[in-house]
Order: C-alpha cells, then structure tokens, then sequence
C-alpha cells in the first residue's frame, strides 16, 4: 500500500469514517492489472483491495465479508499486501481469491487446494477473472453546519433554512443573491408528445388547453414493444412459465421446454431438455438448444462441470472466456467458475438471452425476454408467451394438473430429438414416473440427512422467495448442500 493510499485512510480514520466492502462490477483478469489500481478506478481515490489478513486478525468479521460476497462464488483478494501467489503455475498467472463454502467442506471442489480458512471462508488461488472486493473509501463526513460558500459537492444535509424565493421576472444578468418574490406566472409545462422540430423558444403564457395525450408506445418489436419474461428449468426438475410461476414434473423423459417456429423470421428455436429419474427424485440431465441449423447439447457431470456438444461433436478444451459462433448470426460465451460449474450464454438479440448453467449433475436453463415480439408463438412446458398459460398441443386446451400438462409436452417419435444420443425413455412409451408417492415423498424430506437449518443456511444468499423454496427442497432431496450452487 503506498504513502498517498495510507494517508487517506489516516484521515478517514481520525474523522471516524470506515471504509465500506464493495465488489467490482467487472471481473478482472488475473495479474494484468494492480488490484488496487481497479479499486480505485472503480470506487475512488484511497479505495484499496481487500486484505485476507483484515478477516484473518479480526478487523474485518465472516459477518461482514459474507454481506458481500456470494455464496461459492471465487473472489479475488490480497494477502499480506500481495495479489500474486505463484506468478508462473502452469505458464499463468495464478493470483488469490477466497470462497465461501460455509461449513460443508464437501461443497469445496476436490482440486481446490486450501492455503488458510476462517469460519468457513477458504483462500486460494486461480487464475481465471474473478470480481474483486475492495475498500471503498468513501467521501469526508459533512460539516455540522452550512458552509457561508458553496461546497465543492453537494452537502450531505439540507440546509437549515430554505433560501429566499426567486424573482418575479427574469433578470438580465444572473443575480448576486437570491430575489425576494416569486414569478407572476408559471412557465408553460412540457409537451406530451415530441415536437417535429425544435421549437424557438417558451410560449409567453400557458395554452388555453393541454395539448392532445400522449400516443401509446408500440408494442411487438424493438425497445417500444419491450416487456421483462422469463423463464426456464432447474433442479427437481422445476419448470418456470414465461410470466414467473413455478411447477414441478418429475417424469423422466425427453420434453419440450420451449418451441417457436417463428422465432427470428423463421430461424426457429426449440429447447428440449432430458430429466431422469434418480432413486425417489430427479434431475435435468441434458438439455439441447436448436436456432436454426446448428445444435448446443449440454450435459452434467457428476465430478465436474459436465459436457457439451454442437452439432454432434463433442466440445472440448473450452476455456473460461471462450466464444465460438452459433447458428448464422449468432455466438455462444462460455464461462468456467469451478471445476464444478460452467456456463453457456446465447445472447439473442435486443436484450433478449439464452443460458444454460452445468453444476455437478444439475443443469439450469434460462431465457430472458425482453422482447415480447420475439418469442410470440412459444409453446411447450413454458406455456404461451408472455401469459404463461399452461395450453396443450392442441394450441386450445388449458392444462392445470402438472404431471397431464408435462406427459403432454413429452418429445414424440416424429419430432426431430436434438440429443447426440438416445437416453432413457422414448415416446410412444409414456414418461417414467418416481414410485413413491407425494406423502411418502414428503416424509422422506423430513428424514434428510441434512437438516432443514442446514439446508436453509446452504440456500441463504437465494434471494428469490420462489428459487429459495426449491433449492432448499433440492439440498434436502438429494442430501447434497453444494446443490445450492446452482441457483
């Protein structure tokens, strides 16, 4: 830490202002940059990386830090005032980062070797882009009382009096202090609507009546016909319908999670995913994204972050940062955070994205509308865009039970299978079923191995009521607390 960057923590701390934890909005590549030098860019002058030191001597507590930072996620850090832990393992740059795993020692992957641990928190190193925790030094506390001159920058208080009303009519020349009296009259207000053209100046006095309402904004394409959907598929398997409500099909099969032949003028889109089922539970084993011509087959992996391949053949050696063309107009991004978990990215276009997220044997699939005329027409577990309603193939029939509307959108025999290869079972036979019944189901959960406090700790930084309620059902489902890192 150099001279300037201690001085300006010797004056915060003497003034009794701490330095608050943020994390960058970027992730940083490893050793390209000074830590301290992206804190400052980021949050101000005085604002300096995180020191595990500071977590390690008790000036900084698990409490504090666990505010912050996400659950499993690698963030980067300093120890000791160093960025760096071995500047050549491998031909790169490995620099320190910590993660929290909580108490389960089993959610650390395999390969993750540990240097030092503080109430669960572990640090090592990695050379990937990681977020960086930073102090963030913030601005002097204000005066206890008004300034006679104007401050540099706003006060942080109001002032104790409000200052005198302005003038009745404008002045030629800026005044020297406040007038005494208010306008006779006041300026017209804006237009509803924009005008063709600039016009020259204000109107001497307001219109006898308000000019015409506002025309209503477009909808069905572009930034006017916007809305925010969304929707997917994770965990037991527990599928999101385009307007956020959740229901679970447990069935083990190939289903239709969204088809749209219409999507992007005829390219189409179709997402099939394949759910087995795993003792008295099940999961989304693979899941497979057509546009066009060209296929992406994601698959989990029990001991790592899974598998992919485009149009049959397999993907291998992907980097973290990869991107690799898809379909004719479009491109996948591809991101490895653990050893346990991987990332694919589909933007779409106007805002709108497709991912799919790989962790351990879970897979997590996503679409995120944010134009409605995009998806018009999308049908399947889904349901209708952006309703969400729950209508069979027929395109008529409303479905409200959640294993008749599932079967119903079962992958048929003469429906292209996006799937390199055949899994599980086919249509025409129907989907497999878990044996056990709901109420034995139930009683189950509440024999986990895990218990519910544990499982709701695991689940503790989903902030989504509905996304909470599932993961701690699938910690306690599959008696696995590092499940939680797939939400």
């Amino acid at each position: 830490m150099n001279l300037k960057v201690l001085a300006a923590f010797a004056v915060l701390a003497a003034n009794g202002v701490m330095a608050e934890l943020k994390l960058t909005g970027a992730k940083h590549k490893a050793g390209v940059k000074n830590p301290n030098a992206i804190c400052a860019d980021e949050f101000g002058t005085g604002s300096t990386v995180f020191d595990w030191n500071d977590l390690k001597n008790g000036k900084h507590s698990s409490a504090d830090v666990r505010k912050i930072i996400p659950y499993n996620a690698y963030i980067a850090v300093n120890r000791g005032g160093a960025a760096i832990q071995n500047p050549n393992w491998e031909g790169k740059t490995r620099c320190h980062f910590f993660a929290d795993f909580g108490k389960n020692s089993a959610a650390r992957p395999s390969n993750f070797q540990v240097f030092d641990q503080v109430d669960g928190i572990s640090l090592g190193s990695w050379f990937y882009e990681e977020r960086v925790l930073c102090h963030a030094a913030p601005m002097p506390a204000p005066t206890g009382v008004p300034t006679k001159k104007p401050t540099a920058a706003p006060t942080k208080k109001p002032t104790a009096a409000p200052t005198p009303a302005p003038t009745g009519v404008p002045t030629k020349k800026p005044t020297a202090s406040p007038t005494a009296s208010p306008t006779a009259k006041p300026t017209p207000g804006p237009t509803e609507s924009p005008t063709a053209k600039p016009t020259p100046g204000p109107t001497e006095s307001p219109t006898a009546k308000p000019t015409a309402a506002p025309t209503p904004a477009k909808t069905g394409g572009g930034a006017s016909g916007s809305s925010d959907t969304g929707g997917g598929a994770s965990g037991d398997p527990h599928i999101k319908t385009w307007d956020g409500k959740k229901f679970d099909f447990h069935g083990g099969c190939d289903l239709v999670l969204l088809q749209n032949s219409g999507f992007t003028n005829g390219l189409g889109l179709t997402i099939q995913i394949q759910t087995k089922i795993e003792t008295w539970w099940s999961c989304i084993e693979s899941a497979a994204v057509k546009i066009g011509e060209d296929i992406l087959e994601v698959q989990g992996g029990r001991i790592d972050g899974g598998r992919c391949w485009i149009n049959g053949v397999p993907g291998e050696d992907l980097e973290s940062g990869d991107e690799f063309a898809f379909s004719s107009k479009l491109s996948v991004h591809f991101h490895s955070a653990t050893a346990l978990q991987n990332h694919f990215r589909i933007d779409l276009g106007n805002g709108n994205a497709l991912s799919i997220g790989a962790f351990k044997k879970f897979l997590t699939v996503t679409v995120a509308g944010k134009t409605s005329v995009a998806f018009e027409g999308s049908e399947g577990l889904m349901g209708t865009h952006p309703e969400g309603l729950k209508v069979a193939r027929d395109r008529k029939t409303l479905m409200e039970d959640p294993n008749s509307f599932g079967m119903e959108w079962q992958v048929l025999s003469n429906e292209p299978m996006l799937f390199h290869a055949v899994e599980g079972v086919q249509h025409p036979t129907q989907c497999a079923m878990p044996a056990m019944a709901e109420a034995t189901k139930k009683r189950r959960l509440g024999e986990s191995a895990i218990s519910l406090e544990d499982a709701e700790f695991a689940c503790g930084r989903v902030t989504d009521p509905e996304d909470y309620d599932s993961c701690v059902f699938d910690v306690l489902a599959t008696n696995e607390k590092d499940i939680a890192g797939a939400y």
